[in-house]
């Protein structure tokens, strides 16, 4: 099984060096604000930046998450020693797989929320797909609306799985003699991916 994998993050962002920037030094503890709205009236636009950097740290954090799949995917030991009952190779792999298909769809979600914040465009939170960002975004930001399509079209085959495995589970992993077989429909993803190097390795 292979050693090198991506180590997950936004540090190269240029995005995110502006930010830091913007916000360079500012902590809100050494300004004695009773609460945001306070905070939002008497510095505007500090707020906002610190409401953007909440977004951007959030979205970041997600990628940082994805970091422990492949860390799981290189357990030296397999059943894995468990002070209750160890974790055989077929519950290991599940649970890999459920990570990978929820963080990874969660993406989507969250890079609507930060557009929707950096934007300002103020959907409501039941009301934040794909749909109603285009009627806000298709005349200003066009460039910005392509990329979250791409982003929402990439993660379809993810959510799909995620909530079929969520609801009614997704895959046998064994065949009645041992033999894995996975019985996924075939969608070229990376928890697909998951699957097949734990099972080959």
């Amino acid at each position: 099984m292979e050693t090198e994998y991506f180590w997950w993050d936004l540090e190269e962002s240029t995005f995110k060096g502006v930010l830091y920037d913007s916000i360079n030094m500012y902590f809100l503890h050494d300004h004695h604000y009773k609460n945001w709205e306070e905070f939002k009236a008497a510095d505007p636009h500090m707020a906002y930046a610190h409401l953007t950097y909440v977004r951007f740290d959030a979205l970041e954090q997600q990628f940082v998450d994805l970091r422990v799949i492949p860390q799981m995917l290189g357990a030296k030991e397999i059943p894995l020693p468990s002070t209750v009952q160890n974790i055989n190779r077929y519950d290991w792999l599940k649970s890999i797989v459920d990570l990978a298909l929820f963080r990874f769809s969660s993406l989507r979600d969250i890079a609507f929320h930060f557009v929707n914040e950096v934007l300002e465009i103020n959907l409501p939170d039941h009301k934040l797909n794909i749909k109603q960002l285009s009627k806000a975004l298709r005349e200003n930001h066009p460039e910005i609306l392509e990329h979250l399509k791409f982003i929402d079209q990439t993660g379809v085959p993810l959510r799909q799985d995620r909530n079929e495995r969520a609801h009614k589970g997704f895959c046998n992993l064994y065949t009645a003699n041992s033999t894995p077989k996975c019985t996924t429909r075939k969608i070229k993803q990376p928890c697909v991916m998951l699957q097949i190097r734990l099972l080959a390795a």
